[in-house]
């Protein structure tokens, strides 16, 4: 794990606080009816501050509270999928329940957020260069990965979007389309760069100020755990990924 000064450190308690706090607050706020924006927003920036603060939890070694968050995270995420009326937008909603569901060691889970991702790219037609289709093709290619039924369609859209992105925002497309190839090939090695390729994408894209990005890289480590569930074995270090939550989120205990 990343190494943090002791103004960093400070600034993690700061806001693990504080997204815990904001998250209680606004769980109230449904409970007692007085959300006011739609809901799928609000479901989904409940989730975004559970992820944050759980991903701080991790910085200070309260992995099983962690993986209690995670999941409740990954909740929240099918809550604001389900509350949507907007199909393909949905697909990146579920791609981040999924991470959480891998993250939070939930194996069912995952293949549930996976097969809610298939549902919508089997009934809603993208092509490469419509609205969201990097959504589209990144998600149903991870669902693809997940599920053991690579369609190659998604594989070859999902490279030719990514053509036109820029070179940073180019690696995530480039991690998942790796990472699907290698689930594909059962290629070890292939699966492992796809990961090393959402590390540099973690890495690069990251801001040196924002502590949540300085603790862990979750796309990476939920690949990896995704990947140890599936018997494959890999000798992967990266500072970004916490090797107890991945230890606790594929132990069979």
């Amino acid at each position: 794990m990343v190494e943090f000064t002791e103004q960093q450190h400070e600034r993690a308690i700061e806001q693990l606080q504080r997204y815990q706090s904001r998250a209680r607050k606004h769980e109230r706020l449904y409970k007692e009816e007085k959300v006011e924006e739609n809901l799928p927003t609000f479901f989904s920036g409940l989730a975004r501050k559970y992820t944050n603060s759980v991903i701080l939890s991790v910085y200070v070694d309260r992995i099983a509270q962690a993986r209690d968050h995670f999941r409740r995270a990954a909740e929240y995420y099918r809550r604001s999928a389900e509350e949507s009326n907007v199909t393909v937008p949905s697909t990146l909603t579920l791609a981040r329940g999924l991470y959480n569901a891998s993250l939070a060691g939930d194996p069912d889970m995952v293949q549930e957020f996976a097969r809610e991702v298939t549902k919508i790219i089997e009934t809603v037609d993208v092509e490469p260069g419509d609205s969201d289709d990097d959504r589209y093709y990144f998600s149903g290619c991870l669902a693809d990965a997940v599920l053991d039924d690579i369609r190659e369609w998604l594989l070859s859209g999902l490279a030719a979007v990514n053509e036109e992105k820029p070179e940073i925002h180019a690696l995530y497309g480039k991690a998942i389309l790796t990472f699907t190839c290698g689930i594909r090939d059962k290629d070890v090695d292939q699966i492992q760069k796809g990961i090393r390729i959402m590390l540099k994408y973690h890495s690069q894209s990251s801001n040196e100020e924002n502590v949540v990005e300085r603790v862990m890289a979750p796309q990476a480590t939920a690949l990896l755990i995704i990947t140890l569930w599936k018997g494959y074995e890999i000798q992967l270090e990266s500072e970004f990924i916490p090797m107890e939550l991945v230890r606790a989120s594929t132990s069979k205990s």
